[in-house]
Formats: C-alpha cells, structure tokens, sequence
C-alpha cells in the first residue's frame, strides 16, 4: 500500500502482516510481547499457503475461519494451497486441516487494504475441546471505547528482519481513535472508517506473521483482524479491519457457507434413454463424475417433458396430459415407479410451453396455465391424492421456471432476464418476489435446472453444462459460472438435478 513503499521493495515483501502492542516486557515476543500461556487462545491458528507459514487466523465456526483477505488473495481462489493448524500454541505443531472453499470480500483494494476480510470453509469440522474453541464475533453495534486495553496474539515477527517464533506470542494494546490515527499514519496509507486502530510505545507493536489474527476484548470477544501497519516497532498505530463493521458480511457468507450437498448430487440426462451423471462438488463447482449411467433403457421419448424432484424422484408428462412418477434409489427403480399419479395436465408439449412447469425441494409442482396463473400442486404417495392452490398471476410473462430450493423459484423471461421467487408454503405467501438476479442472457440457455440450495445447471446452446450458484443471503453470484460439461448436452431433451441435492441453512 502506499505506505509501505516509502520503505522501498523488500520492506513491501515483507510487511504484508502486522500485530499488536503490549506493556514492556523483558520476554521477546510478537515486537515487546510474550508469550501465551497454554490454551489461553484455543481459537488461534496458523494459516499456511504453499508449505509455508503465513498468516494468523481465528476459528469462528467448527469449519470456518477467519482471517485477512491479503493473507489469501495471493491463491487465487485455489483452496487447495491453504491449510489451517489448530490447537497447539507451537507453530510448527497442532492439527493440520485442509481448506475447501477461500471467500475474499471482493471489494478488497490491495492498494488501501479496505474490506481486508476473508473467511474460509474447512474441508472438515474441527472438535471442539480445551486447545480448539472459537472466538466470540463483535456485533454490528459493539463500541470499542479509546484506551480501551484489547489484546493480540500471534506468530509475527519478534524484530524485524528476523525470525518467527515457535511459540505463540501475545501482547495488549489499547484503541486509538481514528482521527488521531489517520492524522498519524496520513502519509503512510488510508484509514477506514471500518478500521480499528491502536497505540504503543515505540519497541512494542505486530509484524510479519501476524496478518489475519486475532484482536480481542478483555471478555474475550473479536473486534478486529490484523491488517497493515508501517514498520515493526516503530511506535505507529496498527491498522484492525474492524469486525462489527463487517458482522452483515460475515453472517451472510458464514450462512452461504453453511449450504450443504449430498457427496455426488445425481443429474439426470432423458432423451429415449435416462442418464445418470454425477456431480461431487456442486457446492463449489468442481468436475463431474468422470462415469456415467444408463438407468432407464429406451421408451423415455414418449414424454414431452421429465422433471426430477427430490430424493431420485423423476415426473413424466405425455402430450395426452397423463403424469407418471418414477423414483430412483441410487442403484435401482422403486416397485412402484412408472406409476400414473396424474391425468389432464395438458398444455406442456411446446418448445414455448414445456418449461413452463418444475418440482421444488419440497417435490411440489409448479405450473404456468395458458392464462398465466400459477398453480401449487402437492402429491401424497401414500394415498396417491393431489392438493392444489393458485399462487399467482401474471406468470406468461416467463418462458421457463425451476425449482431451485424449498419453494425457491427462478423465472426467466423470453428477453433473457432471471428472476428470484420464494413461496412460503406454511404461510402461504410470498416471501420474495421478481427478484431480479440475472440482468440479461439466460435466454441463451436450452435447458435450467437445480440441485437445490440456489445451485443452477444450465445447457447452452452449443452443448455444454455451465454450473452457477447464486448467495441470497449477499445478493450476488459466486465465483463461476463453471462449465462442468464439454459439449453434447444438446443431445438431451431434458436435463435434470435431483432438486434436494443442495440445501441453504434452515
């Protein structure tokens, strides 16, 4: 940042972590620190990128962390480079843990290190005892008071240029507001008014090792992660990213991590044949299954339309309107499948008509009549009856629905924009309604289906499988979309997900 390139190159290299300040201290630590008594920070870890130690982090969750955005943007998004160590106070002990997914603010500006915050999904939940707890997030509304003592603890450097200690360092510090520390630091770099800054005496202070770790409360609750300062020890203030300032933030994307997805989510390819194909990683968007499956053998071309709903179920309409109902258990059809559950349901058998009708997670129907009324229709297998109710109005405006989650629907228009819907069935009322969530070009799709949980599959014209995962708790798309699928997906007239495959935190 512009700071620190008064300090020339190396200097930059060297200082992309910073720490905190504590009393005076004989013991060398953190820069005028000492070290932390056993299990006094069971929620501290060491972040590692490329077999090296990098940064600090604090355990939020039994598989989130978090941590700097600057300690992690450098990857790239490749998770595969980052694990996380806990429950040790020695840095070259504790667990290793991998990283599955890497979540940078992507407003983060590297030049002013403004929304230097990240989270990060675990590969696997850590267990919770007397070396691993997580750390106590500030709300939006927690005020951290000037001279209020916080404490720091870490990995960083004990001097500059120098080592990183084994052992894990602690030091306090006390708030500084932020007038006084952009005036202090106003020709070194910016101060946000989402920073959190603090005050040492010359000799005491973070360095390298210390980025991304944690700042606490004397009750022991994380106001800040370590971001940038100017030189190790030089008596500057330090610079927090503040995380009361970022509480909406952290609990959308900490809920959007929370989607969870069966180990291969089933996709299901219907031309005279049905497919299996599977999905492993339809939470991120990683490749597909390298095999695939023929389940169903010749006969599927009678229907006009499949769709598949939860749990293996897949629906067919004919032309004449009759409805059967198969399910499949992950290595065979049910005893009841090809059952005829319905008749009438007339009126999807056009190119302009057949996507007008989808199952939800909750395998209830929705369909578009002539009349642009919306229909809800529930199916109970157990007495083989029907409930109905009309929903809405207007839905002829929209060229294709999908099922996207319980009750969740997406709308597309023939001009290419996508639309969001929620039905609460419990209420009976909207939730959400014409959310717009895709400004354009979805109308270059043939087929859209889900998996649930907001993730999208989607046939383009030319063949292939794109995925797409949309965060409604943040309003934006996730990193994508992926094209999981080279080609030939044309081939098929419907392409389906199972459609609880996925599913949002409840």
């Amino acid at each position: 940042m512009p700071g620190f390139r008064r300090w020339g190159a190396v200097f930059l290299a060297a200082i992309l972590v910073v720490t905190a300040t504590a009393p005076a201290s004989a013991d060398p630590a953190i820069v005028g620190g000492r070290p932390a008594a056993p299990d006094q920070f069971p929620y501290q870890l060491s972040l590692w990128g490329d077999g090296v130690f990098q940064c600090g982090a604090s355990l939020v969750d039994r598989d989130v962390v978090l941590t700097a955005a600057h300690c992690v943007v450098r990857y790239n998004g490749d998770a595969n480079r980052v694990v996380i160590r806990h429950g040790s106070n020695r840095l070259d002990g504790g667990t290793p843990v991998a990283v599955r997914k890497i979540v940078a603010h992507k407003q983060f500006n590297p030049d002013t290190y403004f929304n230097d915050i990240a989270l990060l999904k675990l590969a696997s939940a850590m267990t919770y005892d007397a070396h691993t707890r997580p750390v106590t997030l500030a709300p939006a509304n927690q005020v951290v008071r000037v001279g209020e003592t916080l404490t720091l603890s870490g990995w960083g450097k004990t001097s500059y240029p120098g080592d990183n200690p084994n052992d894990l360092q602690t030091i306090g510090l006390r708030a500084l507001d932020l007038q006084t520390c952009a005036t202090r630091l106003s020709s070194k770099g910016p101060v946000s008014t989402a920073s959190l800054c603090t005050t040492s005496p010359e000799g005491q202070g973070a360095c390298k090792g210390d980025s991304g770790g944690p700042l606490v409360t004397a009750a022991g609750t994380q106001v800040g992660i370590v971001s940038w300062g100017v030189h190790c020890a030089l008596g500057y203030p330090d610079v927090f990213t503040s995380v009361g300032s970022y509480s909406d933030w952290i609990r959308a994307k900490r809920l959007e991590l929370a989607t969870t997805c069966v180990p291969t989510a089933p996709i299901f390819a219907v031309n005279d044949d049905v497919l299996l194909y599977g999905h492993p990683a339809a939470t991120d968007g990683g490749p597909m299954a390298p095999d695939r499956t023929v389940i169903g053998n010749g006969g599927w071309s009678a229907f006009t339309r499949v769709v598949a709903g939860p749990d293996g179920v897949l629906y067919g309409l004919r032309a004449n309107g009759d409805v059967y109902r198969y399910q499949w258990t992950g290595t065979g059809w049910t005893t009841d499948s090809r059952k005829l559950v319905a008749t009438g349901w007339t009126g999807f058998d056009t190119d302009a008509t057949r996507n007008r009708v989808t199952v939800d997670a909750n395998g209830d129907f929705y369909l578009v009549a002539p009349d642009g009324k919306l229909t809800r229709r529930s199916y109970q297998p157990a007495s083989g009856t029907w409930s109905s109710e009309t929903i809405g109005a207007g839905w002829n405006a929209y060229d294709l629905i999908t099922g996207a989650g319980k009750g969740v629907l997406y709308a597309r228009t023939p001009g290419g924009l996508l639309y969001r819907f929620a039905y609460d069935t419990a209420t009976k009322r909207w939730t959400q309604t014409e959310k717009l969530v895709g400004n354009g070009g979805w109308n270059t799709f043939r087929r859209i289906s889900s998996a649930g949980g907001d993730v999208l599959y989607a046939v383009t014209r030319d063949g292939d499988l794109r995925w797409y995962r949309y965060l409604p708790y943040s309003d934006t798309w996730d990193d994508g979309p992926v094209t999981i699928g080279n080609g030939g997906w044309q081939q098929f007239t419907d392409v389906e997900t199972q459609r609880n495959a996925c599913a949002l935190p409840s």
